[in-house]
């Protein structure tokens, strides 16, 4: 029999009892003494029997460990799988988009956004009904499914992008439904993203810009001229407001959606076939220098998006390339084009790289750190040497 003891200062009175060599002390929470032997007894019959659970799982622990690799992992899964059977918690993966899309502020926003979700969830569901029936609920999923759920969606040969997709979505959805499903690991945080072998877009030259003039048309015509004469990008140019557009001196000062948070101004001097163009767009209420496309890009980037690449189709160009990977082909001309044409044109007109780097809104720590800056008139000589397309 165990004697129960108060330490000094305490109220209530411990016990203490050796186990397998191992002097253990507990508190019997009860201040009487009566009552505190009845607890110390209990307790040290279950300590010594073994019958208390952490006992049993010390010896666990001890026992898997001098196991070899193999059976180790075998006997770690097999005890964690029986844990997880016995889980109270239970959603049926079915269930999980819904309830994750239920969390307050959890749900992407954007449709496209949502869709993704939508197409990743039924893909997984898909896919563990063919090849793993028996499991229903999510804290039975475990890593080696989760990687070769990834290796099935790998091998129908989707793009690098869209592999990380898949692994950004279900990362997401399974940090949120961690405690409602009543996993204590999220399996997606083990399995490791691909690097992208993206394709830049290309420059265009001179003539190509030429040949798309020669068949744009109304506000896309005027998006393309500012694009190739600011190298500002699309987001930029076609929300170009009257405000950033200064004709008395010839200048825009704008400042590039990407450097807003920083209050990061750009002034470039306006070319001179650019300057006549403005000079002569006839006066409207909107703020917006290109009032309907701004209108359609707040709403729908991708539709400008869309009506450039077809004024490059028209205009003879070929703007895809196959992939290595990936169903879509890879767009390599477009918007962006035009910015990669104008920073190459100075380049062959050798004007300065920190002149460059200031108009198209590029930082660069070594330029920073030698405290060179362009001027205007350094920026004005660079627009100035741009060929002109009225050819």
């Amino acid at each position: 029999m165990v004697k129960p003891f108060k330490a000094d200062g305490k109220k209530t009175y411990n016990f203490q009892v050796m186990v397998n060599g191992e002097r253990i002390i507990e508190s019997t929470g009860e201040t009487n003494f009566n009552k505190a032997q009845k607890v110390a007894n209990k307790r040290a019959l279950e300590l010594r029997e073994g019958t208390d659970y952490r006992i049993q799982l010390t010896r666990l622990i001890r026992s898997i460990k001098d196991m070899p690799e193999k059976a180790r992992e075998k006997a770690i899964n097999d005890c964690t799988k029986s844990l997880l059977s016995e889980n109270p918690v239970k959603m049926e993966i079915k269930s999980g988009l819904s309830i994750f899309l239920e969390k307050p502020g959890k749900a992407p926003g954007a449709r496209n956004t949502l869709n993704s979700f939508k197409r990743v969830w039924t893909a997984l569901c898909n896919w563990l009904a063919e090849h793993h029936p028996d499991i229903n609920y999510v804290h039975e999923l475990n890593e080696e499914i989760a990687e070769n759920f990834l290796n099935h969606i790998w091998n129908t040969g989707v793009a690098e992008q869209t592999y990380n997709e898949y692994i950004k979505i279900l990362r997401r959805i399974f940090n949120v439904l961690t405690k409602d499903a009543g996993i204590s690991k999220n399996v997606w945080n083990s399995t490791e993203k691909v690097k992208i072998n993206s394709v830049s877009k290309k420059p265009l030259t001179k003539d190509e810009f030429v040949s798309i003039m020669q068949v744009a048309e109304g506000e896309i015509r005027l998006l393309l001229i500012i694009g190739f004469y600011t190298g500002l990008r699309l987001g930029d140019a076609c929300q170009l407001k009257w405000e950033d557009v200064n004709l008395k001196t010839a200048m825009f000062n704008i400042t590039p959606s990407k450097t807003k948070g920083h209050d990061k101004t750009v002034n470039i001097p306006i070319h001179s076939i650019l300057y006549e163009i403005l000079r002569r767009v006839p006066s409207t209420d909107s703020e917006y220098v290109l009032p309907e496309i701004a209108a359609t890009y707040l709403k729908d980037p991708a539709a400008v998006s869309k009506k450039i690449q077809k004024t490059f189709v028209n205009a003879g160009i070929k703007t895809t390339e196959e992939r290595k990977r990936g169903v879509k082909n890879a767009t390599v001309y477009g918007f962006h084009s035009l910015r990669h044409s104008f920073i190459s044109l100075c380049a062959a007109e050798g004007i300065p790289q920190h002149v460059v780097r200031e108009m198209v809104g590029h930082s660069s720590d070594a330029i920073h750190q030698i405290y060179q800056h362009a001027n205007t008139e350094q920026k004005r000589k660079a627009i100035d040497m741009l060929p002109s397309i009225e050819e």
